[in-house]
């Protein structure tokens, strides 16, 4: 997927993301509702791809999530990081008024982090492996 750097002087939902600190924003080209939000902690950077009201019904949908340092592709799963900015990103989400936030292709590597972060398994069918967070 391509993406491109989304202009401080664009006008959506994102721009107040953009202003809470070490967040970058990048659109993608093929998807106008995608953005890549990049969140730097130290030498360890969180990107997590996510898309905005899709067919499910969610306000927002995470799409993919990895935890690199910034300096290599060394996988930091683990480290705490990707809590931290997922707590954050689902922070602005609330006070954006997005409150049904659903993970989509779920590995099964990686539902311990999900639940532990407050996501259910969404219920079935569910041939994907979708979790759900409710933030009302």
């Amino acid at each position: 997927m391509q993406f491109e750097s989304a202009s401080s002087s664009e006008h959506d939902i994102f721009n107040s993301l953009r202003l809470a600190g070490d967040v970058r924003v990048e659109s993608e080209k093929r998807n106008e509702n995608a953005r890549r939000l990049s969140f730097s902690f130290d030498d360890v950077v969180v990107s997590i791809r996510v898309l905005l009201n899709d067919e499910s019904g969610s306000d927002l949908v995470i799409t993919n999530m990895t935890v690199l340092l910034k300096t290599g592709s060394k996988d930091m799963t683990g480290s705490g990081y990707g809590s931290k900015a997922l707590e954050h990103m689902l922070s602005w989400a609330k006070e954006q008024g997005m409150l049904h936030i659903r993970a989509s292709q779920v590995s099964s590597a990686s539902k311990g982090f999900w639940e532990k972060n407050g996501f259910i398994k969404a219920p079935e069918p569910n041939p994907t492996g979708d979790y759900l967070l409710d933030l009302q």
